[in-house]
């Protein structure tokens, strides 16, 4: 009977741990951003995409990231996509956001100089 309850509490952490490591893989990528290393945080912040596509923070993250590393299309297609996932959440709403200031940018650069 030891062996059935170790492999119960086993079962039990290993459920735990997915969501866990995803907590501990964001946190990691908001430190590496945090201190300027942007290709490590955006290696960390697609390792938990690939853990939960669906989570609007990640991709947040993800895009400003992107920005950080001059990489344009891909922080406007992942704003975008935290944007969808969660319009009138915190993330969505920052995403939308950043996405209405880099297509105001984008109108600008367009433009060009006028005398």
């Amino acid at each position: 009977s030891t062996s059935s309850s170790a492999t119960a509490t086993s079962s039990a952490n290993s459920a735990e741990k997915p969501e866990d490591s995803l907590l501990s893989i964001i946190n990691q990528g908001i430190d590496n951003y945090n201190r300027h290393r942007f290709h490590n945080a955006e290696d960390d912040f697609n390792r938990a995409l690939d853990l939960a596509p669906g989570m609007s923070r990640i991709h947040a993250y993800l895009g400003v990231t992107l920005l950080q590393l001059n990489q344009r299309q891909a922080a406007i297609d992942a704003l975008r996509a935290s944007y969808e996932l969660d319009p009138f959440g915190s993330y969505g709403r920052y995403s939308k956001n950043c996405l209405i200031t880099l297509m105001g940018d984008e109108e600008i650069r367009k433009r060009g100089p006028k005398d």
